[in-house]
């Protein structure tokens, strides 16, 4: 789910608990680190039908800035996993299952680079998480929304880091 944004992967995780009990649950959180702009419809963050144009997943950058900045202080191996170019997925049984290939085109960009999210939607446009651990210390949250295009993301992305690390 981390590495390859599978969405199966996210449904699967939900499933655990049950599907509304998580959004529920994914709800709550957001409120809890006062991620005031940001509401979850479902476990994906895909958008759900172009026929009901408000019922839809809704963030900011400031907000996903907040999730990941929890994130690194409470559970760091999220970042470590999603830095990660590639997973071979096994089985119960110990044999191979799956290869998962990052869809993060920046992991190598730079040594400053630790970890970051991709996504994309036809309503959200092209979004993305970069997280940077300058060697001064401390760390660097970039996120882009809203971009044309998967790709712009990334174009837009290394225009953020090299303004920032300049």
């Amino acid at each position: 789910m981390l590495i390859e944004s599978s969405n199966d992967a996210a449904y699967a995780l939900a499933e655990t608990i049950g599907l509304d009990n998580f959004i529920d649950k994914m709800n709550q959180k957001a409120k809890e680190l006062g991620m005031e702009d940001t509401y979850f419809i479902n476990t994906t963050g895909l958008d759900v039908n172009d026929s009901l144009p408000t019922l839809t997943n809704f963030s900011t950058a400031q907000d996903m800035a907040r999730l990941s900045k929890y994130i690194l202080l409470k559970d760091p191996k999220i970042f470590e996993i999603s830095s990660l170019n590639y997973y071979e997925a096994m089985n119960a049984s110990g044999n191979f299952h799956h290869l998962a290939i990052n869809t993060n085109e920046l992991l190598n960009l730079n040594s400053h680079v630790i970890g970051g999210k991709t996504g994309y939607t036809p309503k959200a446009g092209g979004c993305m998480i970069l997280i940077l651990k300058p060697e001064k210390g401390g760390y660097i949250i970039n996120v882009i929304l809203g971009t044309v295009s998967q790709e712009a993301r990334f174009e837009e992305m290394k225009k953020l880091v090299i303004w920032v690390e300049s």
